[in-house]
């Protein structure tokens, strides 16, 4: 059952391979922090929306880009106006990617 959520729900977040990728860059140091964000994306597309937000809106801040990136796609799920402005915040983000992510995700939005 697990797998099959993980295969709907999050194998399309990770085009090209942005978690194996994240893992081999990353080493092993964040993993559980990206797996915890990734159950939090899962919580998010599943209308948990409250108990996604309490731990995506803290991981927007990880020293680990790929679980910025993570976080900032949960809280487009969530999209109140708490989840936007922290997107908003985002796009000054000290990473490229995540700054890319979190403006197309505003745009997608407008």
């Amino acid at each position: 059952m697990f797998t099959k959520i993980l295969k709907l729900f999050v194998a399309p977040f990770f085009k090209g391979g942005l978690l194996v990728t994240s893992i081999l860059i990353g080493g092993f140091t964040s993993l559980y922090s990206q797996i915890a964000t990734s159950a939090s994306l899962i919580l998010a597309l599943l209308n948990e929306k409250e108990s996604a937000f309490s731990y995506l809106s803290k991981q927007v801040d990880d020293p680990d880009r790929f679980v910025r990136i993570i976080a900032v796609k949960g809280l487009a799920f969530i999209g109140d106006k708490k989840s936007i402005d922290i997107i908003k915040q985002k796009t000054q983000d000290k990473d490229e990617k995540v700054k890319n992510k979190a403006a197309e995700i505003i745009n997608e939005l407008k």
